[in-house]
């Protein structure tokens, strides 16, 4: 037996020149020669030997069947965890009747060995073979790599309408393997397979591999693939077929990025599918490119749709140590005509807040992201010490822009009673807000951001007590530190500027304190207080927060928390400090919070025990 290894290995398509194995018989002597990856064996035997050894191999198998198999174990040493994994791979099949055929044994390790090693790029390993005895429950590998190969610069090319195609283009800088990396032929395999697969997705359906061919020379260890793919023409979107609805076509082609004769791109039927199934007006859907009715390469889009004329029910029950327990009940009709007009009503009930909500919603394009809408309320809630029954009626226009930025126009008009003093307050305040939430990451969110800036106005002439103008910001940052740490980072403020602060709506006045305030510190217990030192709320708000979060298990974190801020009316007034620390459960319906703080430079020392549930931004 003899082992030759070539210095050159060569791999092409059947479009271009084949090198394979070949088998040549005669009738007395028989020469097989067995291409593998890494190797060329070579063996030379008569006849006579063959019948001989395929009789011993057949008595040998009859003896076996008869044979207890239990899995036999391999111990592989040497390399890195990656070769090791992928030799004990390979050999993962071998149990106790192999042992019958010491000789075939040892030789079928090698070979698997070998395979599992050129496959990730290793082409001069030794291995050693030990342990092959009667009665063995383990075998022993022991590799020693040797020098890895890897690749040159890929020469990949495309040909066709596809050739300038700047997403093509950027899909081969990003996925190609760089030079110098070491060799892995999956993941050679998979950069074909995935430029072919995103070349259809981009409309080149013909598209096929004229040239596919990878060249290693194992003498000096590289490695190059020469590719060329033909994309063809590209197709183009078709008519889009919209059917089974009540609402209007009109209405429902609002919800395309494309238009008939556009180049044909997946993504934007995929969008497509994503903005009908979120938008609730149906209650199932189908969203197709027809291939097979093109006509002059153009892809028909054929969407049909059930709408969800049902009336929808919600229950919810939650705890939180700012509202204590709370029920929520819901109801919504997400369809009431063919113009996609929607409504629904929430009663909400916590420990410090009763409040009941009918919204009527009129789409302005995509129903989640640009609408009219109208809400009429009543709430009952504690603010501080006082209690405060509020009416209004609030007429809104929400506009969601492609930056992910939502730009919230509003006119709002409140009655606020107060149980305690002499308030009856009817005003109208106009005003606008701008917000954005980031979040990246699955099923975890590993990083993200959210910004908030509102602001309002009112005066006498509206039917305010006084002029006010109030402006409020925040945002907050999810930082990713390592694989398990993150930061989160929370800054705050607000200001309002009034002739006569001290009528100004409480509703409209700025309070600090309270789990998503600062913490160590109970709900709204900060602020200026009156001569029977009732909290009155504050002319301005400060506050920031930083947080130390470590995952050390899958959907449990560790915190580490600092906040500090004041709700004020003069610069004088202290600021107040919370420390402590924390668990947060990730669970799949959003974080659950559990928190202890002590309050730090304070007369009143102190803790406090926060329960929150809510995402972390």
């Amino acid at each position: 037996m003899r082992f030759a290894f070539p210095s050159t290995i060569a791999h092409s398509c059947p479009s271009t020149k084949a090198r394979c194995a070949s088998t040549r018989c005669a009738s007395t002597k028989k020469h097989a020669r067995f291409s593998t990856t890494g190797y060329v064996w070579t063996r030379t035997f008569t006849t006579g030997f063959l019948c001989t050894r395929w009789l011993a191999a057949l008595l040998l198998t009859l003896a076996a069947g008869w044979v207890y198999a239990a899995p036999l174990d391999v111990n592989v040493s040497g390399g890195t965890q990656a070769l090791r994994q992928n030799v004990k791979l390979h050999l993962s099949d071998l149990d106790t009747r192999d042992l019958l055929q010491p000789r075939r044994l040892e030789t079928n390790v090698l070979t698997s060995t070998n395979a599992a090693l050129n496959a990730l790029g290793y082409y001069d390993a030794e291995i050693k073979v030990s342990g092959i005895e009667k009665g063995a429950k383990e075998i022993k590998v022991r590799i020693t790599p040797g020098k890895a190969v890897t690749w040159l610069k890929p020469d990949v090319v495309l040909t066709g309408e596809g050739e300038s195609n700047h997403l093509l283009q950027r899909w081969i800088a990003r996925e190609a393997p760089k030079r110098g990396d070491v060799l892995n032929h999956a993941k050679y395999d998979d950069f074909k397979r995935g430029l072919r697969e995103f070349s259809i997705q981009q409309g080149y359906f013909d598209a096929h591999w004229t040239r596919s061919e990878l060249r290693i020379n194992r003498d000096k260890h590289s490695a190059r693939m020469r590719l060329t793919l033909d994309t063809v023409q590209r197709y183009h979107f078709g008519e889009v077929v919209m059917q089974g609805t009540r609402i209007e076509q009109a209405r429902l082609h609002q919800f395309l990025r494309f238009k008939p004769g556009d180049p044909y791109q997946e993504s934007k039927v995929t969008e497509l599918y994503k903005s009908l199934l979120d938008c609730g007006f149906f209650k199932d859907l189908n969203v197709k490119a027809d291939r097979d009715q093109i006509v002059d390469r153009k892809v028909p889009i054929i969407v049909n749709l059930i709408d969800d004329r049902a009336h929808h029910f919600n229950v919810g029950l939650g705890y939180g140590t700012d509202s204590g327990a709370r029920s929520r009940f819901q109801w919504n009709k997400p369809v009431i005509n063919d113009y996609g007009h929607s409504t629904g009503a929430t009663l909400q009930l916590t420990e410090r807040q009763k409040s009941m909500e009918f919204e009527y919603k009129i789409p302005d394009g995509h129903p989640l992201k640009n609408y009219y809408l109208g809400q009429a309320s009543y709430i009952d809630e504690l603010i501080g010490d006082t209690q405060v029954q509020t009416t209004s009626f609030t007429f809104s226009h929400n506009h969601e822009f492609e930056n992910l930025w939502v730009r919230n126009l509003y006119v709002t008009l409140t009655q606020e009673n107060k149980t305690e003093g002499i308030s009856n307050r009817f005003f109208v305040t106009p005003g606008f807000a701008f917000s954005q939430l980031v979040l990246r990451g699955t099923p975890i969110i590993r990083e993200g951001h959210r910004y908030l800036f509102e602001t309002e106005y009112s005066n006498p002439t509206l039917g305010a007590d006084t002029r006010f103008y109030r402006v409020h910001g925040l945002a907050k940052w999810l930082v990713p530190v390592s694989e398990r740490q993150q930061v989160l980072l929370k800054v705050e403020g607000g200001y309002i500027d009034a002739d006569e602060f001290f009528k100004v709506p409480y509703t409209r006045r700025f309070f600090a304190g309270g789990d998503q305030s600062i913490r160590g510190y109970g709900y709204q217990t900060l602020s200026p207080k009156d001569a029977n030192n009732n909290t009155q709320g504050a002319r301005y708000l400060s506050l920031a927060s930083t947080e130390y979060l470590y995952r050390f298990l899958d959907r449990w974190q560790w915190a580490l928390f600092v906040d500090r801020g004041r709700a004020f009316n003069n610069s004088d007034e202290p600021y107040h400090t919370g420390i402590g620390t924390g668990i947060r459960w990730l669970s799949p319906v959003g974080n659950i919070r559990l928190d202890i703080a002590k309050r730090v430079d304070d007369n009143n020392k102190g803790y406090e025990f926060h329960i929150f549930m809510g995402p972390p931004l």
